[in-house]
């Protein structure tokens, strides 16, 4: 007897059907290709299924492409529930929900096709301006402003305004000086370092409420080196194999003696007569560092010597046969060991960051130079609010503060808190590897009312190996950590999707096969650094022809050597393949000048946008 397989029989079925249960909270890794939109879709639609009203379903995405495609999908899946029954069982199962939902829409009288507004699925910069227009007063904004994408102008006007008092008698002006007097009086140095700061501001506005005095701030902010330190060295126990530790450990102990005995002073000392190996303890810091520059040179490679300066004995200066022999197989043990490591990328990174980590304690100076500059920002921040209201516009971060303004904080919500708290009864959020740490208090702030065991559930998609928006102050650590702590009250099921749709079976192990290698072996939440996760083909594509894949280096580091090498490559692919389209991918828009003209000179039309401007044109021009 054979079985017969399912061609639409996917190996990750059960994590698929398992997000359907809108009883439980899940969190989903949903790689590239992987159908994680059509996901959401079905979620939403088995939401439809339970709630009282469309309203008390809330879903996040990033971009108002995706919410609107989203929108449009829940809407397309409704229409198409009175058609015939579709035959992949995939689309199948978005029917059968549509079809409930169409009759529990005329059930509860809800006319979602007539009214789609019901369907409250926005950006989360949307969701902030609605709720900053919900209190006008109490989010410290009047009419809604609206958002720049560039607002650097507006920082630096703040900036001249606190400059400009920079003689006159406020309580801040030693602060302003003291910083002044610390870049040498630079003041476009400092201009520049305060647009910084202001652009990032999210990230040092919540430490504010420890400068009320000097001491007591030094010792809050200095708890929380230790805490990123501890990480560091938390990550590193984790990743750095025993036996190696044991055996370099014993390498620093002899080369800190060899060190003594010539009286040379060398950062490991700390091993002199100590071959305890360091544990992931602040204690340890001084011995982590030592190893880290025993192992590696100042560009944070391993050592491929064992030089004196490291404390090894030079072979030829021993006369001694048997000291010779043992000297030559410490040197010669310490250099394999580190051959053997080479390769462990994450362990040379992470002990190359040990030699540039901050120490626990800021020194004297230091920690006046950063108490004037917290006085300065204080200061900055509040006329940053005033230019911003004078001009009516505010940038993404403001708009994400101005919304937790206005819900509050735990122990005080406002009355918006408690009214949201009473309509949202389930969150979806899409790209949660693009969330922000003020979107991420955003969210917590939401569910600050929800319990353990209540009927609310929150459902959490995105791929880490795809976080896009660092310059929107993305951090990825944050799905990282959501994946291992659940959020707020809820406890998350952890669901991982594998199968890639959008490939065929060549092209994702041809990705599985390279990529693993470039992604680090552990997730590490304070890098960043998210492991890979493999993906497979659906069993339908299994069978599909061989997908052409091939790598061309270009060594020429001339810009037009380079594309001209790419227009040739074009030209093969288009005789070798004369029907299919071809795609150019560049970093950025500089990265492609040189290629337009060798695609005109090797007469290759193509399509760009907003890349070869008709302005630019000399007819356009005359």
């Amino acid at each position: 007897m054979t079985t017969k397989l399912n061609p639409d029989a996917l190996f990750d079925s059960a994590e698929r059907n398992a997000a359907l249960d809108v009883t439980k909270s899940f969190i989903v890794q949903a790689p590239a290709g992987s159908g994680k939109t059509e996901l959401l879709i079905q979620r939403i639609l088995s939401l439809l299924c339970h709630v009282q009203k469309p309203e008390e379903i809330l879903a996040i995405t990033f971009t108002k492409k995706a919410a609107n495609e989203m929108r449009l999908r829940v809407i397309n899946a409704l229409k198409l529930a009175s058609q015939t029954k579709p035959q992949s069982s995939h689309t199948e199962k978005t029917w059968q929900l549509a079809n409930k939902v169409i009759e529990r829409d005329k059930k509860y009288s809800w006319g979602i096709l007539q009214n789609s507004n019901q369907l409250n699925i926005q950006t989360i910069d949307s969701l902030c301006s609605y709720l900053t227009k919900q209190l006008p007063l109490l989010s410290q904004f009047g009419a809604p402003p609206n958002i720049l994408i560039q607002p650097n102008i507006i920082y630096e006007k703040a900036i001249n305004e606190v400059l400009s008092h920079l003689n006159e008698d406020y309580p801040w002006k030693r602060s302003l000086q003291y910083l002044l007097l610390h870049l040498d009086n630079n003041i476009p140095k400092l201009t520049s370092l305060l647009t910084t700061l202001l652009a990032k501001r999210d990230q040092w506005i919540p430490f504010l409420k420890y400068t009320k005095k000097s001491s007591d701030a030094k010792i809050h902010l200095e708890k929380y080196i230790e805490l990123f330190i501890k990480e560091k060295l938390s990550n590193l126990g984790n990743i750095f194999p025993k036996v190696a530790l044991q055996e370099l450990t014993t390498i620093a102990s002899h080369c800190a003696s060899n060190l003594k005995l010539s009286q040379k002073s060398a950062s490991f000392d700390v091993f002199y007569n100590d071959n305890v190996p360091p544990k992931p303890l602040l204690n340890d810091l001084n011995k982590w560092v030592a190893l880290a520059t025993l192992m590696l040179t100042k560009d944070g490679n391993f050592r491929k010597r064992a030089t004196n300066d490291n404390g090894f004995i030079s072979i030829s200066s021993i006369k001694n046969k048997d000291e010779k022999a043992l000297h030559e197989r410490i040197n010669k043990h310490y250099i394999s060991i580190l051959e053997s490591l080479n390769e462990n990328d994450l362990l040379k990174k992470s002990l190359h960051d040990l030699l540039s980590i901050p120490p626990p304690h800021y020194s004297n100076e230091e920690w006046n130079t950063l108490y004037s500059l917290l006085d300065i920002l204080k200061v900055l921040l509040a006329q940053l609010r005033v230019v911003f209201q004078a001009h009516g516009k505010i940038d993404f971060i403001e708009n994400t503060q101005a919304a937790l303004l206005a819900l509050g904080d735990e122990e005080h919500p406002t009355n918006l808190t408690l009214a949201l708290d009473y309509q949202f009864k389930h969150i979806l959020i899409d790209e949660f590897q693009d969330t922000s740490i003020t979107q991420f208090q955003l969210l917590e702030k939401l569910m600050s009312g929800w319990e353990l065991h209540d009927e609310r559930s929150i459902f959490i998609v995105g791929d880490p190996m795809q976080s896009i928006y660092r310059f929107r102050d993305a951090e990825v650590g944050l799905f990282i950590k959501t994946w291992k702590n659940g959020i707020k009250n809820k406890t998350l099921g952890k669901l991982n999707l594998s199968v890639n749709f959008r490939s065929t079976n060549t092209i994702v192990e041809w990705n599985n096969l390279h990529f693993s290698q470039l992604f680090p072996s552990v997730d590490l939440v304070s890098e960043g650094a998210v492991s890979f996760s493999s993906s497979m083909a659906p069993f339908h594509k299994n069978n599909l022809p061989d997908t052409y894949t091939k790598i061309v280096a270009c060594d020429h580091t001339d810009a037009n050597l380079q594309a001209a090498s790419i227009a040739n490559e074009i030209q093969q692919l288009k005789m070798n393949y004369p029907n299919d389209t071809i795609a150019i991918l560049v970093r950025s828009r500089s990265h492609i000048k040189a290629i337009i003209p060798a695609l005109k000179k090797h007469e290759l039309s193509f399509q760009a946008s907003e890349i070869d401007n008709l302005y630019s044109k000399q007819p356009i021009k005359d």
